[in-house]
């Protein structure tokens, strides 16, 4: 028994090591057929259209919230039913009276607009540098400091939570456990074995860049144009150029093991092409959430 379970964590790990910065053509785009015009909704919010008509401005995005542009971007997908793993956004979405969750959304409903406005935000949520992520960081951690984190209004809360994780570092309340953070905002939790509950908030996505966080936190460079964006925003990253697999400690194996036994369960691990398809939280279709 010890013998398989040995086995299977070494055949997870070749496959994390094997896979960790894959980059491959981008497959050929399903037929695109417009969505067509809605009744009018509730606003949400925060002023988000439902219906986004025009292109997307970078400038209008970069002034933006984390927050508001995660909303903004995941509108996209739920509008088509896009099933949530991260709370919050289940959350959000789950209060919207137009929302109705569907297991197999359509993303081919989606027109090249909607695909177009996605990509810019992601791209813009990517584009922060570590200073601007501080700043903003900062902004938050006065407010907190003057009211509380308890009193800390929820979308608040939410926008440090995301710059935490940009950062990656723990920003928020000091007083709630290691065990209790997400290991995208405190990277430390990874000094310990993960938890099914540690993951149960990821989306396939982010199983990717956690599981790339085990490997970074060791120095490995990466030949993947979203991963080198991901960890140059990071307040630790630095890239070893000697850097060997063999760095990684048993811990950091049995982590990359979870992660793998969790993305195979869900689809499979991502390759650059579908992480980009997949700049939402993400298309339900193919993330299994």
């Amino acid at each position: 028994m010890r013998i398989r379970l040995v086995a299977a964590v070494a055949l997870a790990f070749t496959l994390a090591c094997a896979g960790s910065d894959s980059v491959s053509d981008a497959p050929t785009a399903s037929p695109v057929v417009p969505v067509a015009a809605a009744p009018a909704a509730d606003p949400l919010p925060t002023d988000i259209p439902l219906y986004q008509t025009t292109p997307y401005v970078r400038s209008d995005l970069a002034a933006m919230p984390l927050r508001e542009l995660a909303l903004r971007r995941n509108t996209i997908y739920a509008r088509i039913g896009n099933e949530f793993r991260k709370q919050w956004l289940h959350d959000y979405f789950a209060g919207q009276p137009w929302y109705h969750p569907d297991p197999n959304p359509d993303p081919a409903r989606l027109s090249q607009l909607d695909l177009d406005n996605a990509k810019m935000i992601g791209d813009v949520e990517s584009s922060f540098t570590r200073a601007e992520l501080q700043q903003r960081k900062q902004n938050l951690l006065d407010e907190a400091d003057a009211i509380g984190f308890a009193a800390m209004p929820a979308e608040d809360a939410i926008e440090l939570q995301l710059v935490s994780g940009a950062l990656g570092e723990w920003s928020g309340d000091p007083s709630i456990p290691v065990a209790d953070r997400s290991p995208l905002e405190d990277p430390s939790v990874l000094d310990r074995p993960l938890t099914d509950d540690q993951l149960s908030n990821l989306s396939r996505r982010d199983l990717r860049l956690l599981r790339n966080t085990v490997f970074a936190r060791h120095g490995r460079p990466f030949k993947s144009p979203i991963l080198q964006a991901y960890f140059a925003q990071k307040v630790w990253y630095q890239v070893d150029p000697a850097y060997v697999d063999s760095a990684l400690t048993e811990t950091d194996k049995a982590n990359v093991a979870k992660i793998v036994a969790l993305e195979e369960s869900l689809g499979g691990m991502l390759t650059d092409a579908e992480h980009l398809k997949m700049e939402s939280e993400e298309q339900a279709l193919m993330a299994g959430a």
